[in-house]
């Protein structure tokens, strides 16, 4: 039998959990197995679903994380040329504008150290009053984003690992209940071909690229 990845797993461990409930009637021997098969399905399709749930809450804090940072980053970008055009000695004092690789914690920092400056530069008197209007509030936003962006890797982590280990405890399970079908109903029977038949490209291309949030 073809090896299988973890998504052809919980597609066919709930094949396998289906087809014995269907014909265990006419089986015994399947009802032997049936709660083996329902449970390592039901531990499958938990764990899948809390890890889709982990894995769309990540990406959600990931992206109120962007907002705030690219909202904060946009400040920078605005006045970062005033400073230099109206403060003395800006050009040496202010850091450059952080690069297309920084993190949010280095942009963070980049415009926090631009307000101090404002804040505590006499020559930026003129500008003060416009250029932090809200801006704590923004610095504050990016930061509580990114802190919350951060703590949901973990969770996230977690979820996969229970995925993976509930896919390694069903696939032995899996494994010997295709030798029950195939000795039940045989090597060329629909209910045995269907764990060892390749699905249709469009079901396979499904299976391989399911929509998986958050890796970052």
């Amino acid at each position: 039998m073809p090896s299988r990845n973890q998504s052809m797993i919980r597609r066919d461990i709930n094949r396998l959990k289906d087809t014995v409930e269907r014909r265990q009637a006419e089986h015994p021997v399947l009802t032997a197995i049936q709660t083996l098969v329902t449970d390592a399905a039901n531990a499958i399709n938990s764990a899948w679903q809390q890890y889709q749930d982990a894995a769309v809450a990540g990406d959600k804090e990931r992206q109120e994380r962007d907002n705030a940072v690219t909202t904060l980053l946009g400040w920078m970008q605005r006045w970062r040329p005033v400073l230099l055009m109206v403060v003395p000695g800006a050009n040496t004092n202010l850091r450059k504008l952080p690069s297309s690789g920084a993190t949010p914690d280095d942009i963070i920092r980049v415009a926090e150290d631009m307000a101090t400056f404002i804040n505590s530069n006499a020559g930026a008197e003129s500008i003060r009053t416009g250029a932090t209007d809200g801006l704590g509030d923004k610095i504050a936003s990016a930061r509580k984003e990114t802190v919350e962006a951060s703590a949901a890797l973990p969770a996230e982590a977690i979820a996969r690992q229970a995925y993976t280990d509930a896919c390694e405890a069903a696939n032995p399970v899996l494994i010997r209940g295709t030798e029950v079908i195939r000795a039940i109903f045989g090597r060329t029977s629909p209910e045995y071909k269907q764990f060892i038949a390749r699905g249709s490209a469009a079901e396979e291309a499904e299976l391989e690229n399911e929509t998986m949030v958050g890796e970052e």
